[in-house]
């Protein structure tokens, strides 16, 4: 052919390694960008898949952490309200106090008497539920406002059943302590049926009549108050158009129905709240995902659940990844939730990196022609290994936030189950241990026992020495029982100056035999202030079938009686 001849060798060379360049780059260009779109669709599961597991650990965090707030609340409403009857009561012992004084030398006897409770009859507080109560300590009722029939009687006589234990409980308080708290079951005023309400009452010591005079409060009303007040401050730290919001649910019946519970909180449904809910509700596209909630929260207190549901500022509803968790103390569902259209969003965005680094390439493919494969190559290897460490660098972080969640769990934990003070472990995590223990000792016929013990005098050394000085002495208390015990024991701070010892597999004579080797131990002890440290121990063991409170209140039983019988002793119940 006439194209090929010497004349046109070069020009036809010279063309043939432009189009074989020119081949070869559009090739490597073509099957790079297949390549790269081959590994999006590759990455897309793998990118949802990470992106849903973060979002579940921030929505469980999250949820988690609100949780604690709540009990962190409800227990500093409880302080509060302690604080609030000592408060009143001391506020009763001054109005009798300051009438003796200034009447005790001009009135008779039975005159000044009646006076005080006179005036004490009429105030009441806690919007008119709370009144003030006298006893004399030899049992007789002197003022009861809620029932006046009790008056001028004996406490053993008025028709209370068993109830008028209380009484003898109140008694033994301020014989022992003065004044104190005491927490116990009642019926509410004017309700003498069997259906009894746990209530607190703090009483304190009026000695010129030697009284004592109390006054309490149901924590039926007080859980309602508290419940309206973390309520509305859930609700006041959210707004109504905030897509980070949670919400609260009241769980009447785990098991579902058509009121299974009631709306408590919900800024994205301000119409649901204080209505009743049923399990049969729909989500946008048909899914009964109250059901699937209250499912999981049945087998194990929690649930992620995906369902379409209403978005805030958004007039479609939109996929959504909601956490449930149980909170038992109050049959609370806690609950938060992330709409999974930022997923598509991120998606996007992987695709038009893409496109636009795809872009780039082919733009450097055109103008490098001459180095096309030696070029192409060096750039792949860069590339993919740039890709390799954003990679890496998103898998660190992910293993630091992976870290930072076990890290706060940890922390949570410890502040849950931990008394700061004496770094033993506190009652409320005694309590589990021992319903778990009893559990497995009616599973493997095994011994164990109980011992209470306290701190004789310890007011004497709070006021002596100062309350800074009483914690030093809790403290080198605590590590010196704690040496002095066996591995296989548990040992807890039960509160105050009070310590409990679950003496496994052993019945109450060995555990008589460690109670006594400890009170030796501490009452040769020498402390950090000046005085003499003794403790009074209560033993008993437990009796197959009993309940957990029977089984402590014998072991305190002990330790009253230990205390009665003159401190720095163990007895055995």
């Amino acid at each position: 052919m006439r194209y090929f001849s010497e004349k046109n060798l070069k020009k036809i060379i010279f063309a043939s390694l432009i189009i074989l360049v020119a081949i070869l780059t559009s090739v490597y260009s073509t099957l790079f960008v297949v390549d790269k779109y081959w590994d999006l669709e590759d990455e897309l599961p793998k990118i949802e898949a990470d992106f849903i597991r973060q979002q579940k650990d921030i929505l469980q965090y999250a949820v988690n952490l609100q949780i604690s707030q709540i009990d962190l609340h409800r227990q500093q409403i409880k302080a509060k309200l302690k604080q609030g009857l000592k408060a009143k009561v001391h506020d009763a012992k001054a109005i009798a106090q300051n009438l003796y004084s200034k009447n005790g030398h001009k009135m008779a006897e039975s005159d000044l008497q009646d006076l005080i409770l006179q005036a004490l009859r009429p105030i009441t507080f806690y919007q008119g539920r709370g009144y003030y109560f006298v006893h004399t300590m030899n049992g007789l009722v002197k003022l009861y406002p809620s029932d006046v029939s009790f008056e001028d009687h004996l406490a053993k006589q008025v028709n209370l059943g068993d109830k008028f234990k209380v009484f003898d409980d109140l008694r033994k308080i301020v014989r022992s302590q003065d004044e104190g708290f005491l927490e116990y079951d009642w019926p509410l005023p004017g309700k003498w049926g069997d259906r009894l309400y746990k209530k607190l009452t703090y009483v304190t010591h009026f000695e010129p009549y030697n009284w004592f005079i109390g006054a309490g409060e149901y924590y039926v009303d007080f859980g309602d108050m508290t419940r309206e007040s973390i309520v509305e401050d859930i609700n006041n730290s959210m707004t109504l158009n905030s897509r980070d919001y949670f919400f609260v649910y009241d769980l009447h019946d785990i098991n579902g129905g058509k009121d299974f519970a009631t709306m408590l909180v919900n800024p994205n449904r301000p119409d649901l709240i204080g209505t009743k809910l049923s399990d049969e509700y729909q989500g946008a596209r048909g899914k009964k995902f109250r059901k699937d909630f209250l499912a999981g929260l049945r087998d194990i207190g929690d649930a992620y659940i995906t369902y379409w549901y209403k978005k805030p500022g958004d007039s479609q509803p939109k996929k959504k990844l909601s956490y449930f968790k149980l909170y038992p103390e109050w049959n609370w569902v806690v609950a938060k939730g992330v709409y999974l259209d930022d997923l598509e969003k991120i998606i996007s965005s992987k695709k038009e990196k893409l496109e636009s680094k795809v872009k780039n390439k082919l733009t450097i493919f055109a103008y490098l022609l001459c180095f096309s494969v030696i070029f192409a190559v060096i750039i792949a290897h860069y590339f993919t290994k740039g890709i390799n460490s954003i990679f890496i660098k998103y898998k660190n972080i992910q293993e630091d936030q992976h870290r930072e969640l076990e890290r706060i769990n940890k922390f949570l934990h410890k502040r849950a189950t931990i008394d700061n003070l004496t770094e033993l472990h506190n009652r409320q995590y005694f309590n589990e241990r021992l319903e778990q223990e009893v559990k497995r000792l009616n599973r493997y016929n095994y011994s164990v026992s109980l011992i209470f013990f306290d701190i004789d005098f310890f007011k004497e050394v709070n006021d002596t020495f100062g309350h800074l000085a009483g914690d030093d002495v809790l403290r080198e208390l605590a590590a010196l029982v704690r040496s002095h015990t066996r591995q296989s024991d548990f040992l807890a701070r039960w509160g105050g100056e009070e310590f409990v010892l679950l003496v496994v597999e052993a019945d109450s004579g060995d555990a008589k035999k460690i109670a006594e080797n400890i009170c030796h131990v501490v009452a040769a002890h020498t402390f950090s202030v000046p005085r003499r440290i003794t403790c009074s121990f209560g033993v008993t063991q437990f009796v197959p079938g009993e309940s957990t409170i029977d089984f402590i209140n014998r072991t305190d039983q002990g330790l009253y009686q230990a205390k009665e019988l003159g401190r720095n002793k163990v007895v055995e119940i």
